[in-house]
Formats: C-alpha cells, structure tokens, sequence
C-alpha cells in the first residue's frame, strides 16, 4: 500500500508511495499510516540584516550600509522508523540579527543552532550556503543546491560638505538560495521564505537611513523510498 503520509498545514508533495517526499512551509501535524522508513531535513531561519548608520567627522559625514544576515544552517536525519503522529515546526521569520527563532523540527528531533551563508557587509554580496550542510540529504538531483544564503551588506556613501563632493557604494546581492538583497535607494530584500535566507542589510545613503530586513522562514523535508 501507499505509505505517502498526511500533514495538516501548507506543504507539497512529490513522488508516490513507492518513492517521494514532502516539503513543509508551516508547523503542523505529520501522520505516517503505516510504518515507513524516513530521512528527514531540517532548515532554521535565517537572521535579519542590520540596519544602516551614520556618523560625522569634521566636515565629512560617513553613512554605512548595514551587514546582511547570516543563513540558517540545516541538517539531515536518515533512517528513522516514522509510525503515527509528529509534531512538525518550522521556524517562522526571523527579526534578530543575532538570534535564531526556535529550530525547525521533526518531533523531538531538532536542528542544531548555526549560521550557514556569510553575510555580506559594506555593500558586498551574501555567501552562498554552506555546501555540507544546505545540500538536503547530499541529493543535487532532487532538491536546491544551498538553501541558507546569506543577505547582501546594504549600500553607504561619503559627503564633504565643505567640498560639495559626494561617493557611494552600491548594496551587495543575496546568497543563494534565499538571501535578500541589501538595501539603497529601495528597501532591503527580506530573505526568502521557507529557505532560512537572511536578510539584506540597511542602508545609510543620501541621509536617509533603511532598515535591515527580516530573515527567511525555515523548512523541513521527509522523504521515503530513496
């Protein structure tokens, strides 16, 4: 018989019984009718960007673009006999710079706390996340490359005010899968949800300052069959 198992809250499902998987974008209720065997991945949020700043020495006044946000770091379970019911979280938006929101889970099985793509700063671009760990379960076929992308850095600019001369650097792009890009003349890029992106950093040109923005949602994955 099928062994595809039910979930209560937003998700999708690929494959069959025989060999498939689903991907889950919101805490809920996971039911396996029958004992199966399961690998399971788990993605925490990404953090948010840090907002812009500015200071003013003599004459000439510094506005900094803020750093992005670190990706979340993932992990994978396999070999698991699933029966019954599990409580499924996935990490919700993030709106710390420094502080995940609690892990995504799998019942009582958690991710570990840990940042995967580097953020980017001073308008440089977010990393890609890390390879060993945002590759779900090793499998390039099925899944994204990275999820865990770290946020752009937010873009900055310098103004002698006795010279009337003005420079700018511009926002960095965000890593893949999933960072924001960081901020300038428009808002900075939130990370993406359901990939533990982080956000894009602020910015601090033209003396008006933006706001970081807030890191991406988690993501937990069950396959069987494989």
């Amino acid at each position: 018989g099928l062994i595809v198992p039910e979930f209560t809250g937003s998700h999708a499902i690929f494959g069959d019984g025989t060999a498939g998987f689903i991907e889950i974008y919101s805490s809920g209720t996971l039911t396996f009718s029958k004992k199966t065997i399961v690998d399971v991945y788990v993605m925490g949020s990404g953090l948010k960007g840090a907002n812009g700043s500015g200071t003013t020495s003599g004459t000439i006044s510094y506005e900094y673009g803020g750093k992005g946000g670190n990706g979340a770091k993932g992990a994978s379970y396999t070999g698991i006999e699933a029966l019954g019911d599990y409580d499924i979280t996935v990490a919700a938006t993030c709106s710390s710079t420094s502080t995940a929101n609690a892990s995504s889970a799998f019942g009582n099985i958690v991710r570990t706390t840990g940042a995967s793509g580097g953020a980017g700063a001073n308008g440089s671009n977010g990393k890609n996340g890390s390879s060993g760990v945002s590759i779900p379960f090793g499998d390039r076929n099925n899944f994204h490359l990275n999820y865990g992308g770290g946020g752009g850095g937010g873009g900055g600019s310098e103004f002698n005010r006795s010279l009337g001369v003005s420079s700018q650097y511009m926002p960095g792009s965000g890593g893949s899968v999933g960072g924001g890009r960081g901020a300038h003349a428009v808002d900075a890029g939130a990370g993406e949800a359901n990939t533990g992106g982080g956000g894009g950093g602020g910015s601090g040109s033209y003396g008006t300052m933006k706001n970081g923005a807030n890191g991406g949602s988690g993501l937990v994955i069950v396959k069987w069959g494989f």
